[in-house]
């Protein structure tokens, strides 16, 4: 989990980062995840490789994630 919260910071920090400067191109994986972002569905990267494809909005999604931390917190 800590691994997955790492990527997707990263992720974000370095989308944002691009956006920000006003660089042109983003790399394809990065592309890939800004597009899913803007069609409010989660980026197939934040997906662990052998769980079935991520059918969830991303609200729903990110709720899922919010509970499982709190599950592991109690």
């Amino acid at each position: 989990m800590n691994a997955l919260i790492c990527h997707i910071r990263q992720c974000l920090h370095e989308i944002s980062e691009a956006l920000i400067t006003g660089e042109d191109g983003l790399p394809m994986h990065h592309l890939s995840a800004a597009r899913a972002l803007s069609n409010e569905s989660v980026p197939l990267s934040w997906n662990h490789p052998i769980l079935q494809p991520n059918t969830h909005t991303l609200f729903s999604w990110l709720e899922g994630q919010y509970r499982k931390n709190r599950e592991c917190s109690v």
